[in-house]
């Protein structure tokens, strides 16, 4: 990541200087052509003498007015920020060019000396290896950060977050946990939120993968970004902040010189998402009423058995049946001692223990069996359909709904049916209403 840094500054400092020789080339043409065709348009005539004081030595108007505009367009090109940062950065590489030529000079001139010049002795060379590794123990690359947080919107042009979106992938291929942050949905409904994601996975080519993004409003408040990009590197030693689009690898480079808040070097984007916090707060009354609203409805509805409506038939005629209750133990029981309690296959029947009583299952949408069942001092109304609620609020009796279990248990496929203990058998009597 430092070389690919080096080689962009490397490649905007080529070509720094080519615009700045490109410029002093043409200023000195068009003098030059200027100064020509002067001279060569006013010759004097054979004999007579010329009034070199006529010669014009300051630039044309034009050629000021062209020297302005390309350094106009230079300014502009590149914002404050980083053409201060380039140009201490390139009067940097100068200076220890400057440094390394002087060296070198030096060396070739004890040489060239011979007899005078000093030889290096042993304690010199190891002193100047030493220093030699220090600089470049020192210019080593720098810890890794433990976190970066790069905050984005979707106000940023498309290129700027595809390009952000495949930075942060590669820095999590490089096993840093690196991540993009949202503030909010896009206008604050998730349909468009998913439409801007649709469009950024196609501008990126990342279709099918994981991509690295969250919505984090508290970390925008955490660390009061206000504007986007920003990147939030965390480090041991502290955290790196860096304002601007310039690229999270030339950003990374930027801290590795050194950890701290470099402000503004880029160019920002407001942030076009409301933070979903507020969004939330905004609409936490209407959420409220609505789930009110939604509380009174189900309590409606708890009550309300519809979903045996249609499959139990009205008992057309008087007709018995019998059920055995007995039970087998499918395996061992045992207690909390590993004691064996009841043995596999052991079977019980609970009439021989309990009196399972008089019960009856209705239907409670119709009167007729709802009077058949208040009238017949039954110890359990249970239904298969109605409302639970009326039928209680009404008649001042206890209903209940009938569990499927006991459906199933006693194949109950009409009713009014009555369920009665006969002996060590269970009866089940399907009544006709009166």
């Amino acid at each position: 990541m430092k070389k690919l840094w080096l080689a962009k500054r490397r490649h905007f400092i080529e070509c720094y200087w080519k615009f700045l020789y490109g410029l002093f080339l043409t200023m000195v043409f068009w003098a030059g052509l200027v100064f020509f065709m002067f001279l060569f348009g006013h010759l004097p005539a054979e004999g007579a003498e010329y009034d070199f004081s006529s010669i014009p030595t300051a630039p044309s108007q034009e050629m000021l007015d062209r020297a302005r505009k390309a350094v106009t367009e230079f300014q502009e090109a590149a914002t404050k920020e980083e053409v201060g940062d380039l140009r201490q950065d390139i009067l940097n590489a100068h200076s220890v060019d400057a440094e390394r030529q002087d060296a070198a000079s030096s060396s070739r001139v004890g040489a060239v000396r011979g007899g005078d010049a000093t030889p290096p002795s042993q304690s010199s060379v190891a002193q100047n290896s030493d220093t030699r590794m220090s600089h470049e123990s020192e210019t080593a690359a720098p810890a890794l950060p433990k976190r970066i947080h790069f905050f984005v919107s979707f106000s940023m042009p498309i290129s700027s977050l595809s390009r952000s979106l495949l930075e942060v992938m590669e820095l999590r291929k490089q096993g840093l946990d690196a991540v993009l942050v949202l503030r909010g949905f896009v206008d604050n409904n998730i349909k468009a939120t998913i439409a801007a994601y649709g469009k950024l996975i196609k501008e990126a080519d990342v279709a099918g993968m994981d991509l690295p993004i969250n919505i984090d409003p508290p970390l925008y408040e955490k660390y009061s970004v206000n504007a986007v990009p920003v990147m939030i590197a965390e480090y041991d030693s502290g955290t790196g902040r860096i304002t601007g689009d310039i690229g999270i690898p030339y950003s990374l480079s930027r801290l590795a010189q050194e950890i701290g808040d470099h402000g503004k070097i880029g160019h920002t984007y407001p942030i076009k998402e409301e933070s979903l916090l507020d969004v939330i707060a905004r609409k936490q009354p209407l959420i409220e009423q609505r789930l009110r609203q939604r509380i009174e409805t189900l309590k409606k509805e708890m009550y309300v058995l519809k979903k045996h409506d249609g499959r139990y038939q009205k008992a057309a005629e008087d007709r018995v049946y019998h059920i055995d209750p007995t039970w087998e133990a499918p395996e061992d029981i045992l207690d909390h001692e590993g004691n064996v309690v009841v043995a596999k296959g052991s079977r019980y029947n609970p009439a021989e223990y309990v009196q399972l009583g008089s019960h009856i299952i209705i239907d409670g949408n119709d009167p007729a069996q709802v009077r058949m069942a208040l009238s017949g001092g039954y110890r359990t109304m249970m239904i298969i359909s109605g409302d639970l609620s009326k039928l209680i609020t009404k008649h001042r009796k206890r209903f209940w709904f009938a569990p499927d279990e006991v459906l199933d248990k006693f194949r109950i496929r009409r009713v009014p049916a009555i369920i009665e203990q006969e002996g060590k058998l269970v009866r089940i009597t399907e009544k006709k209403p009166d």
